[in-house]
């Protein structure tokens, strides 16, 4: 006689409890403990783990006192705390004044001046995502930054993550970066991330905002981005730098910043995606004779769950 069984539900987010009795507990013995427990009792059990209970604030406090003792050369510094960040205990800085935009600019910073006194050339980037900023150098550079990164963070909480390249940017692993430096060397494109907090820690900016690094390699006589931006996929490798105002790396408006950046002209100039002019109202228009379009909606139609009012989907719609 067959039995059906059906697959077991997995939690989304494994709770603390759950990854520090993997941690601690080796698998053969959690095995063991398995095959002797009664099915009620297993399940009982697994919940708990997964999904945490009345332990969960004890376990809590005690991995939030073994990050402590982890980073404790940083917490010495009174303007450092550990936050709890993408399920992790993080070391972040606490600024009174705390915000999206001065997290981006603090990080932007950190790059610009270490890249400065690691003697390196570079040049800011005018990306996609306005939360961050987008710094490029060649890619014959790529230990020496990712070493002097590594030491600039010595002292200070600063964590170097690998980007996939795509649209998403997703991060790849997240590393401090007095050791990241190793995990990233082979990237195309690392991020700095330094965590921010308010004094009373409710609000937490992090990988958001970080500064990307990326390696422009030489093909042909140029240097080529290893994704594209906003504004230009490669430029000639020992062109001169501009100043270009900070406005012009972001399009949100920014009032009253003084703010410039090194770049390339290249770089430079009014992107297909900007609007300097004043917009008093928006039209917008479809060439309803187009039989492509047609065929798209009415094929959209066809997906309605309910039929539509005669006037919601006449031509003149």
């Amino acid at each position: 006689m067959s039995t059906a069984t059906t697959p077991k539900a997995q939690p989304q987010h494994r709770s603390v409890t759950l990854r520090v009795y993997q941690r601690i507990v080796p698998l053969r013995w959690r095995l063991a403990v398995r095959q002797t427990m009664p099915p009620g009792m297993k399940a009982a059990v697994a919940r708990r783990l997964a999904y945490g209970g009345a332990s969960r604030r004890l376990v809590e406090a005690v991995v939030g006192g073994l990050a402590s003792l982890r980073h404790r050369r940083l917490l010495r510094n009174p303007e450092h705390c550990l936050v709890r960040a993408e399920g992790r205990f993080r070391v972040a800085l606490v600024r009174p004044e705390a915000s999206p935009t001065a997290a981006r600019r603090e990080t932007l910073d950190v790059v610009l001046r270490t890249l400065t006194a690691a003697d390196l050339p570079f040049f800011c980037v005018r990306g996609y995502d306005d939360r961050r900023s987008v710094v490029a150098i060649d890619a014959v550079h790529r230990s020496v930054a990712l070493d002097a990164l590594a030491a600039a963070c010595r002292d200070t909480p600063g964590y170097l993550a690998r980007i996939v390249h795509d649209v998403t940017d997703l991060l790849d692993g997240l590393w401090p970066a007095r050791r990241g430096a190793t995990m990233v060397r082979r990237a195309s494109v690392v991020r700095l991330v330094r965590f921010y907090c308010d004094p009373a820690r409710l609000l937490v900016l992090g990988p958001e905002y970080g500064c990307d690094l990326e390696m422009w390699s030489k093909v042909d006589g140029m240097l080529v981005a290893p994704r594209p931006n906003r504004a230009a996929d490669e430029v000639q490798p020992d062109g001169p730098t501009v100043l270009l105002d900070e406005s012009a790396f972001v399009r949100t408006p920014l009032p009253g910043s003084t703010r410039t950046y090194p770049t390339r002209p290249e770089c430079v100039g009014t992107l297909l995606d900007e609007i300097t002019f004043p917009i008093d109202a928006v039209y917008t228009w479809v060439d309803g004779s187009d039989p492509h379009w047609r065929a798209r909606r009415d094929a959209a139609r066809g997906l309605a769950d309910t039929g539509l009012h005669a006037q919601a989907a006449n031509d003149s719609r």
